[in-house]
């Protein structure tokens, strides 16, 4: 056979020992708990060909690169610890003890140098490992670590949906042939940029995860990277969310309604100005971000002179008043502010600024055969 594309070789059974699962399963039939339950997992291991040109006219099972001594097989897991076994590469096979009972169960397989260094990877992921039944993980192609450089694409559809003391992520993995998994990393300063950056929060190959724990009101940054076997780590997706307690209010106040209402006319000059908000405020918070302000003629925007003098009180939880010291100027334009520093009493600050402007009466004079006749307001 001329040419072929493959070596066939290393057979892997990853299982407890028979004996040994027999019992687990005998111990769960008379207690009626689930005790230690194993399963097993099967892989055939496809290397590379090294050969070029070769004129033999037959393929050698089981034989592995030059540079290959040994074959190293790791199962990983939620709610597992990893469980790995190492064999040397001519023995042609292998088995790994003690591989509990679950989902999304993930085989690595490195092909080691002499030096128990990986210079071969491969593996599979998304493998169900049923007590008393064997997991066919099928062909694994070993991929050369120094001539693969190309991570997997990165996923989608990137979720964050914040909880009490817990952010819940959701997403979709890609359907890359080498997608070995993704790493979680967060921060609470900014978006981790690669897969040292920031803390470790998950390393697997789910499509959601919970990341418990968390203090209530803090922005936490997350990233997500892919990778394969390697690993090359593909770009992140990056997202940020605020985890809080569901009783929480976390909806910011705004402004119902003032007296005058913005746009108002003929505003009488001895008028008291009201702010009525949305919702109960932290009222020595919201105090300092109220204010009545004339026009002054100015290029500001709006261009306001300094605040008029008064006596301000809040007649209820919601309303703010305001009455001036003295009568305000005829025919003249004033501002109602509201900043963002008003706040309710959960904290939420006004998420806008807030400007009302309203116009006072003027004041009409004639004269009558050059008597003065009196002056009206109109």
């Amino acid at each position: 056979m001329n040419g072929h594309p493959y070596r066939r070789g290393f057979f892997i059974l990853i299982a407890f020992l028979m004996l040994g699962m027999a019992a687990s399963c005998e111990r769960s039939k008379d207690t009626g708990s689930s005790g230690d339950q194993f399963g097993a997992i099967t892989a055939t291991i496809i290397w590379p060909s090294t050969e070029s040109g070769t004129t033999s006219a037959s393929i050698r099972p089981q034989t592995a690169p030059v540079g290959v001594v040994k074959v190293r097989g790791t199962v990983t897991g939620p709610g597992m610890s990893p469980v790995s076994a190492t064999y040397f590469a001519y023995e042609g096979g292998g088995a790994i003890p003690n591989v509990p009972v679950g989902f999304y169960r993930s085989l690595r397989v490195e092909g080691l140098d002499i030096t128990d260094t990986p210079i071969y990877m491969s593996g599979a992921t998304n493998l169900n490992v049923i007590q008393g039944e064997t997991t066919n993980a099928g062909f694994l192609t070993m991929v050369d670590v120094t001539t693969d450089t190309t991570p997997p694409a990165a996923i989608t559809g990137l979720g964050l949906a914040p909880g009490d003391g817990q952010v819940i992520m959701t997403w979709t993995n890609p359907a890359d042939s080498d997608f070995a998994g993704v790493m979680i990393r967060r921060s609470t300063v900014s978006n981790p940029t690669g897969p040292t950056d920031g803390d470790e929060v998950y390393d697997g190959f789910t499509i959601n995860y919970g990341d418990s724990g968390l203090a209530n009101g803090t922005l936490y940054y997350y990233s997500i990277f892919t990778k394969d076997w390697i690993p090359n780590y593909s770009t992140a997706v990056s997202g940020n969310v605020t985890p809080n307690d569901p009783g929480t209010d976390l909806i910011p106040p705004t402004v119902s309604t003032t007296d005058p209402t913005g746009g108002s006319t003929n505003v009488a000059l001895d008028k008291t100005v009201t702010v009525v908000f949305s919702e109960d405020m932290d009222q020595a918070a919201t105090s300092g971000a109220l204010g009545l302000y004339p026009e002054d003629g100015g290029t500001g925007n709006p261009d306001m002179g300094s605040p008029v003098s008064g006596a301000a009180s809040w007649i209820s939880a919601t309303t703010w008043q305001f009455n001036p010291t003295a009568d305000l100027s005829a025919d003249s334009d004033y501002f109602i502010v509201v900043t963002t520093a008003a706040a309710d009493l959960a904290g939420n600050n006004l998420a806008v600024g807030y400007e009302a402007s309203f116009t006072t009466l003027s004041l009409e004079c004639k004269w009558d055969v050059g008597q003065w006749d009196g002056c009206k307001w109109g």
